[in-house]
């Protein structure tokens, strides 16, 4: 058998010549230390994760209180909300636990994306959260 050309780099037994890099990606310590391997499924895991929002929405009763409370403690917020949905302050603490009233309150949220967008940048959550919330609870209108 022939020796390969000196100027050809050697080969694995794959084929693939013995210095390429593989489907996994080695990475080293700070002290210099080779870490184990990182393979292809793992880089797509950690790279999802890190594009993801940092918090997972609570389910939509608790978010919508949640939201609750950041309306009520919203000056420009709550005089438009009570008004737009003719509560007054002992209706809404009278009805906090009500799951149509609490839909109501996330209607309001999402009437108005600079609100909805607001809401969602402070508890960390997609506004998309706000919407699938909505429609688990009673009263949302019906998409076909």
């Amino acid at each position: 058998m022939a020796d390969p050309p000196k100027d050809t780099p050697p080969t694995t037994p794959s084929g693939a010549p013995s210095g390429a890099q593989s489907e996994t990606t080695h990475t080293s310590s700070h002290d210099g230390a080779e870490n184990p391997p990182v393979p292809p499924a793992r880089r797509l895991a950690q790279r999802a994760s890190a594009a993801a929002p940092p918090n997972t929405p609570p389910d939509a009763e608790t978010l919508a209180l949640i939201a609750l409370a950041y309306v009520a403690s919203d000056d420009a917020l709550l005089p438009r909300f009570l008004a737009l949905s003719g509560l007054d302050l002992d209706d809404l603490r009278a009805r906090a636990q009500d799951p149509v009233m609490l839909g109501a309150v996330l209607d309001f949220l999402m009437a108005h994306e600079p609100d909805l967008i607001a809401f969602a940048e402070a508890q960390e959550i997609l506004p998309a959260a706000v919407a699938r919330a909505r429609r688990a609870l009673p009263g949302a209108a019906v998409e076909e």
